[in-house]
C-alpha cells in the first residue's frame, strides 16, 4: 500500500477522429433535483450523436455544476464520471453537497450519453418491468428495448467510451475551462482512461477508483473475480481471532449452506420498502451467492457478512434481512428522512432558463440505464470475452458457486447477441499509456474490479500512484476519510506521492461477532 510510480512507457497515439465541424454548447436549464439552497447550476451539453455526422441528430447531456464553497476556488474543477456503465451522476447529486472536494473546487456532474436525465434516454423500462422474472423474460425485454430505441432513431453504436471521452473534451470547451481533473469510479475509470488516450488536452490529473482498464477481459474474469472476493472474505474471517472463534470453519459452513439451499430453499419474510407490504420469498443457494457478491461492493456491509452466513446456516435470518431490506420498522433509526436525491420538483435556473426535461424519469428507474450498459459492454467487452475460458477460471474454486457466478455471464452474452451496438476496434482492448498524473485506488474485497486491475492500469501510467485499502470493497473514495484524504492531497499536488500513512492504521474489517 505504498506509492508505486510506473515505469515510463512510449506515448500512445490517440484515436483518430474527424475534424470537428460543430461547436459544442452549454444550454442552462433548471436542475431536476432539489438543490437544498446550495449553489448549483444545471444545463445541457449539446453535441452530435455521431461526430462523423455533425449535422445529424444531437444529444443533450445533463450537467450539474456544484459550486465550490471557497471564496476563490481553484480554476480546475473535478469532473465526476459515474460507473455502471449506465449510472446517473445527477440522480444522487445531493451526495456531493457535503463533499470536501467543494472546499477548493467546483464539482461537475455529467450524465453520460444515454443515462439519467440526458436525452435521448437509453433507459429500458421493459427490463425493469415486474413481469421480467426469468432469464428468458429479460432477454425478450432487452430485445424489445433495443428495437424501440432503434425505431426512435437512436444509433446504439454511438453510446460508448470513445464517444464519452469526446463528450468530456467538449464539456471543457463549452464551459471555457483551461484544465479539469477527472474522478472516475468503476466504469467511470474506463471512460477516464479513454479520455486520457483520445482527448488528453486540458486534463490536469485523474483519479481512478476501482479501475476497469480496457486490457482486461471482464466477462472472462467476472466469475473468478467474484469467487476470489468470496474466498478473501472467508479467509479474512479465518485469520481474525474473534471472527474465527465466533464462526469456526466459515468456509465449509458457507459452501455447504449454498448446496443445501439449492436443494431446499429457505422461506424469507421480506418487506417492500415502498409499500411496507410483507411478502414471502424463497432463498436458494445461488441467490445467497448473488447477494454476497453484491454486499462485497459495500465496505459498510462487509463486517456483517460472516455473521449473516453463520446465522442463515442455523435458520436465522435477522442479519440477512437487515442487509437486504434495512432495519425493521420498529428500529429506532428507521423512518428517518432519506438523503436528498433526485426530485421531480426541480429548481429553476437563476437566469430564468427552462426547467430540465424530466420525462425520462417517468419511464422507469433512471438511476441506472440498461440500454447504456449494453451499448458499452456489448460493443467493447463481450466481444473480447470467452465463456468457456470463464468456466475454466472457476476450476480452482468450490463447485457450489460455479452456476451462480456463471449465470450473469451467460445472460449478458445472450443479450449482446440481440442488442445491436456493433463491434469495437481492437484498440478498445489495449492498455492506455499516459503521463498524466494519476491516482489509482483499490479495495481488498472488491468483487468486480479487483486490485490487480488497478495494478494493470498503473503499469502503463508513467506518473501514477497505486494504493490498496484493506477491508474495503468497491468505490473506496466514498468509504472513509483515509482514501478521501489521499485523493484530496493528490489533487493539490498531482505529481507528488500523497501521504498514505493512514492505510497502516486501517487493518482489516472489524467483523461483527456476538
Amino acid at each position: 500500500a505504498t506509492p508505486r510510480p510506473a515505469a515510463p512507457r512510449p506515448p500512445q497515439a490517440p484515436t483518430p477522429s474527424p475534424v470537428a465541424a460543430y461547436a459544442p454548447r452549454f444550454e442552462p436549464a433548471g436542475c431536476p433535483f432539489d438543490t437544498l439552497g446550495e449553489r448549483v447550476e444545471c444545463g445541457y451539453l449539446v453535441v452530435p450523436e455521431s461526430r462523423a455526422k455533425p449535422d445529424g441528430r444531437q444529444v443533450k447531456l445533463a450537467v450539474a455544476i456544484v459550486r465550490s464553497t471557497a471564496a476563490r476556488p481553484a480554476p480546475d474543477p473535478v469532473v465526476y464520471l459515474e460507473g455502471g456503465p449506465g449510472g446517473s451522476a445527477l440522480y444522487d447529486a445531493a451526495f456531493w453537497f457535503d463533499s470536501p472536494l467543494r472546499k477548493r473546487r467546483d464539482i461537475v456532474l455529467i450524465d453520460q450519453r444515454g443515462t439519467g436525465y440526458s436525452l435521448p434516454s437509453l433507459n429500458c423500462p421493459e427490463i425493469e418491468s415486474a413481469e421480467v422474472v426469468s432469464a428468458e423474460d429479460e432477454l425478450a425485454a432487452a430485445r424489445a428495448c433495443s428495437r424501440r430505441l432503434r425505431r426512435e432513431g437512436v444509433d446504439l453504436k454511438q453510446y460508448n467510451s470513445a464517444a464519452t471521452a469526446a463528450d468530456v473534451a467538449d464539456l471543457r470547451v463549452a464551459l471555457r475551462l483551461e484544465q479539469l481533473n477527472l474522478l472516475g469510479v468503476s466504469y467511470g475509470t474506463r471512460a477516464a482512461l479513454t479520455a486520457m488516450r483520445d482527448n488528453p488536452e486540458g486534463i490536469r490529473s485523474v483519479i481512478l477508483d476501482s479501475a476497469y482498464p480496457p486490457q482486461v477481459d471482464a466477462y472472462t474474469e467476472e466469475a473468478s473475480n467474484a469467487a476470489a472476493a468470496i474466498e478473501s472474505l472467508l479467509r479474512g474471517c479465518a485469520e481474525d481471532r474473534a471472527c474465527a472463534r465466533a464462526y469456526p470453519k466459515l468456509d465449509r459452513t458457507f459452501y455447504r449452506l449454498v448446496e443445501r439451499l439449492n436443494r431446499a430453499p429457505a422461506a424469507l419474510e421480506r418487506t417492500d420498502p415502498d409499500t411496507g407490504e410483507v411478502y414471502e420469498e424463497e432463498l436458494y443457494g445461488d441467490d445467497l451467492v448473488d447477494y454476497l457478491v453484491e454486499w462485497l461492493y459495500d465496505t459498510t456491509a462487509i463486517p456483517l457478512l460472516p455473521r449473516a452466513i453463520a446465522e442463515t446456516a442455523r435458520g436465522e435470518h435477522n442479519t440477512l434481512l437487515y442487509l437486504l431490506d434495512g432495519p425493521p420498522a420498529d428500529d429506532p433509526g428507521a423512518g428517518e428522512p432519506a438523503e436528498a436525491g433526485a426530485s421531480a420538483e426541480g429548481q429553476p435556473a437563476a437566469s430564468g432558463a427552462p426547467a430540465m426535461d424530466t420525462s425520462a424519469a417517468d419511464a422507469g428507474d433512471i438511476s441506472d440505464s440498461e440500454g447504456a450498459f449494453y451499448s458499452v459492454e456489448c460493443r467493447e467487452e463481450v466481444i473480447f470475452g470467452d465463456r468457456e475460458a470463464a468456466a475454466r477460471t472457476l476450476e480452482g474454486y468450490p463447485s457450489a458457486i460455479h452456476e451462480a457466478l456463471l449465470a450473469g455471464v451467460d445472460q449478458v452474452l445472450a443479450i449482446c447477441e440481440v442488442w445491436g451496438a456493433g463491434r469495437a476496434r481492437a484498440l478498445e482492448e489495449r492498455p492506455v499509456t499516459s503521463a498524466i498524473p494519476t491516482l489509482v485506488l483499490a479495495g481488498e474485497y472488491d468483487p468486480v474490479t479487483p486490485p490487480r486491475w488497478g495494478q494493470a492500469a498503473v503499469a502503463y501510467l508513467s506518473n501514477s500512484f497505486f494504493f490498496e485499502f484493506p477491508g474495503m470493497g468497491h468505490g473506496v473514495f466514498f468509504a472513509g476519510p483515509c482514501p478521501e484524504g489521499i485523493a484530496l492531497a493528490f489533487l493539490e499536488r498531482p505529481s507528488v506521492a500523497p501521504d498514505a500513512a493512514c492505510i497502516e492504521q486501517l487493518g482489516g474489517p472489524v467483523f461483527e461477532v456476538p
